[in-house]
């Protein structure tokens, strides 16, 4: 098959490559080309000649007189420019009658590969000046293979397909191995040998895709492999603007560009551009699919606007009112996809009035109540649309406004994408939370709920008059009210598990609950389920003195029976093959703060009866029970002298831990989130207070955060952010400094027991050590601020990040004092 295939190859190198373009490419190779001989092959061709003289005159050159013949325009430009734009215009020529691409726009493959025969040019005159030459030819042919391919098997060819023909896809050099036993550029190399041209003169070709390895090339191949990210960041894609900017960023930092000389870059690759693609007859895209028509600085404003999409909360009305203050106080209806079901709602907008006015609902975007007839603009992202904008007819936009509104547009898809994909992942979470079967709260230590699922006010039912509950859990009648659970909240004990069933209450069949709570540094876990029906199970079953077997089939809990030497008698039915027979002190071990003997004489101490331990049922199977541990007496007990219960704990651990990190800690790097920097922080101002200690606050703000996220993404962004985090943590002082995230790329260290000169000396150290981590990559523009005598937290907070703000203005990577 690949025999056949190189057959057909060489078949259409023939047909595409006739000896005007053969003798071409023979001069291009040259060191200096013979001009006369150049003249002579141009001139075999007329239009190739035309051709020629037009882009000679055209005015990227900006001559002063126009040239009428050949050999004025090669004393003027010189013989190797003549000989770029000869081959040009031949390689488009010849090509475009054989190659057969199977691109939606039949033009989007000749754009890409003469913008980036252009910008390897403009690129190489700066990163290997004289290789400019050399630069445009080898970005030129680099991808011939394709185009030639395209003509010789063009529903074979993995290239194929709608894709503009030669940006490379994922996985597409894999499957070119795969199918030719060999990558593209090779195979270019291969015939551009067979053309005359050795491998030598065009050393960039085989690696003009290597952009991870792009600093172990040579500045021309660096120039070319720039070159070809350049273009497929700018024209194959009209749906996602992000590449544009990143590798804008890329070669600024690569080249060594400011803004206004790549801007200047920019504007001469794009002036050329179009001078070329005119003369070639190649039609530019679309107008509201072309990046390069807005600049960067119109891009960059875009983007940054987008952005506050991300930032929204409140739902999707909050992001339709982002949207609406972006475009401006004028008449509009605007579509959002809800992340959450994926109906549609409708936002409507009078003139100059910046709140919604109605609102609609619909499972599909055309069945929702507009009032704007026609046709909007799309929201668009990964291929569907993700939300639609209806202006009036009376609200016409000037050229320049439109093309800047579908440049807004493309970049809020892309940030509402993202936004939805979070969202989603936030409502998920929450619907867990919700559906548990259980109860579940927490609370400080006075009682105080802060959070709690819908499945706990069903437990506890209305206990207000508005029918919610109380803000203080103390002041719910029954469980709350038990001096048991006064006794838990006013004591060091760690845990209470109880029944309690509430025969005060209105009802047919007053409910009995098992609660659970676990007090932690700051606040109280707890969990109630209701256990009624277990209940009854129970006295039936005592009755018919058939108890065990009836009840435990129906716990979800486990039962055994020991006898004085701790050996199980009796199981549970689902651990029953396992465990029965063997010693229960043998094979489980205490996990929680019990200390004393582990044995049969455990089994007639008084002082305890409940233990939480690892109870090993299998070599492969382990379980985390609560266990509760009550004396059997009686004709029942049959030899069987003490009942233990095991509750399963690994659930409720889990739940603890999750709960206890989303209260406390952020999720990204590890450190206080600004809920818990706050309590922290009135805390320690509090206990300042009182014993006359100093503290101090020192704010910090990440230097050059912005151009990590630009030029390398957002995931390489949040690896900074938690190696911050994971640096903060290796400097401050255990137990009495308290480092946070604040938000974004800024962070909080609170300082216990300090003197101004160690304040000012821990904030150095923490740059130090942030510069070091990354290499001087990054750094902290940083505030430090004293508490003093009477001051409260959010005048201290305000002081250090006012001077965190100084720092800023002065450039960044500074320390400034606050007053």
């Amino acid at each position: 098959m690949q025999t056949e295939l190189f057959t057909s190859l060489n078949d259409c190198l023939q047909k595409a490559f006739p000896p005007v373009t053969t003798r071409l490419i023979q001069e291009a190779v040259k060191d200096k080309p013979d001009f006369a001989a150049l003249a002579e092959v141009i001139r075999m061709d007329p239009v190739l000649a035309a051709a020629v003289l037009g882009l000679v005159n055209s005015p990227f050159y900006s001559l002063s007189q126009r040239c009428t013949d050949l050999q004025r325009a090669a004393v003027v430009l010189g013989s190797k420019e003549i000989l770029k734009l000869a081959l040009s215009v031949s390689f488009h020529k010849n090509l475009s009658d054989v190659a057969r691409t199977r691109d939606k726009d039949s033009y989007a493959t000749w754009r890409v590969i003469v913008w980036s025969a252009i910008a390897a040019e403009l690129l190489a005159e700066r990163l290997a000046p004289g290789q400019a030459d050399q630069a445009y030819l080898c970005a030129l042919f680099k991808d011939l293979s394709l185009l030639l391919m395209d003509c010789a098997a063009p529903d074979l060819f993995p290239g194929s397909g709608g894709n503009v023909l030669v940006c490379l896809r994922p996985n597409q050099l894999d499957e070119e191995r795969e199918l030719l036993g060999v990558e593209h550029p090779e195979l270019t190399n291969q015939i551009l040998s067979k053309l005359g041209m050795a491998p030598e003169s065009c050393p960039a070709i085989p690696h003009h895709h290597d952009y991870e390895n792009l600093d172990r090339h040579d500045p021309m191949t660096q120039a070319v492999i720039l070159a070809t990210c350049w273009s497929e960041a700018e024209l194959s894609s009209a749906a996602d603007p992000f590449p544009v900017l990143r590798v804008d960023q890329l070669l600024k930092a690569h080249v060594g560009l400011d803004e206004a000389e790549m801007a200047e870059l920019r504007g001469r690759c794009v002036e050329r551009f179009r001078e070329m693609l005119k003369t070639l007859g190649i039609k530019e895209s679309a107008p509201d699919k072309r990046f390069y028509q807005h600049s960067l600085q119109e891009m960059q404003r875009a983007y940054f606007l987008g952005m506050d999409i991300l930032t929204a909360s409140g739902g999707l009305g909050r992001v339709a009112g982002t949207i609406r203050l972006h475009i401006g106080p004028r008449e509009m209806e605007l579509a959002l996809r809800d992340p959450d079901g994926g109906c549609w709602r409708l936002f409507s907008y009078a003139d100059g009035d910046r709140r919604a006015l109605q609102t609609g609902r619909a499972e599909g975007r055309r069945d929702l109540p507009w009032s704007i007839r026609g046709r909007g603009r799309a929201l668009t992202a990964s291929g569907e649309a993700i939300g639609e904008l209806r202006l009036p007819r009376s609200a016409a936009l000037s050229h320049n406004d439109n093309a800047s509104l579908e440049l807004y547009l493309r970049f809020a898809s892309q940030f509402f994408e993202q936004y939805s994909r979070q969202q989603a992942v936030l409502e998920s979470r929450a619907g867990v939370y919700e559906s548990l079967p259980v109860g579940v709260a927490r609370m400080d230590r006075s009682g105080r709920l802060l959070d709690h699922n819908e499945r706990l006010a069903e437990y506890l039912g209305p206990r207000t008059e508005h029918g919610g509950l109380p803000e203080s859990l103390t002041e719910v009648p029954g469980i709350f009210q038990d001096p048991e659970w006064r006794a838990f909240l006013q004591n060091d004990r760690p845990r209470i598990s109880s029944f309690f069933c509430e025969s005060s209450r209105d009802a047919e069949q007053p409910p009995c609950l098992y609660l659970s709570a676990h007090k932690r540094d700051e606040d109280i876990l707890f969990m109630l389920e209701d256990v009624t029906e277990v209940s009854e199970l129970e006295m039936q079953a005592m009755k018919q003195l058939g108890f065990m077997e009836t009840l435990v089939s129906s716990m979800r809990d486990l039962v055994f029976t020991l006898d004085d030497e701790g050996t199980v008698t009796f199981a549970s039915p689902s651990v029953s093959p396992e465990l029965t027979g063997k010693n229960l002190f043998s094979i489980s071990k205490p996990t929680g703060p019990y200390s004393g003997k582990w044995d049969p004489t455990f089994l007639h101490e008084p002082h305890t009866n409940t233990v939480e331990a690892v109870v090993m049922v299998s070599r492969d199977r382990c379980l985390r029970l609560e266990l509760v541990f009550s004396p059997l007496s009686g004709d029942l007990s049959d030899g069987k002298s003490h009942l233990v219960v095991g509750r399963d704990m690994t659930a409720i651990r889990r739940l603890e831990e999750k709960l206890k990190k989303q209260a406390m800690y952020d999720g990204l790097t590890g450190l206080l989130n600004h809920t818990q920097f706050q309590s922290v922080l009135d805390r320690e101002v509090q206990r300042s207070r009182r014993t006359g200690r100093a503290l101090g606050l020192i704010f910090l703000d990440l230097d050059d955060f912005k151009k990590i996220n630009d030029t390398e993404g957002h995931q390489a962004g949040d690896r900074v952010l938690k190696k911050v985090g994971e640096v903060l943590l290796q400097n401050v002082r255990r137990g009495m400094d308290f480092p946070s995230r604040y938000g974004g790329d800024e962070f909080a260290v609170v300082y216990t027991e300090i003197t101004p000169r160690q304040t000012a000396m821990l904030a150095q150290r923490l740059e130090d050590a942030v510069r070091r981590a990354f290499d001087g990559k990054l750094g902290l523009s940083a505030g430090v601020a004293l508490l003093k005598e009477g001051e409260d937290s959010t005048s201290l907070v305000k002081r250090a990040d006012e001077a965190a703000y100084t720092s800023k203005s002065k450039g960044g990577r500074t320390i400034t004092m606050a007053d």
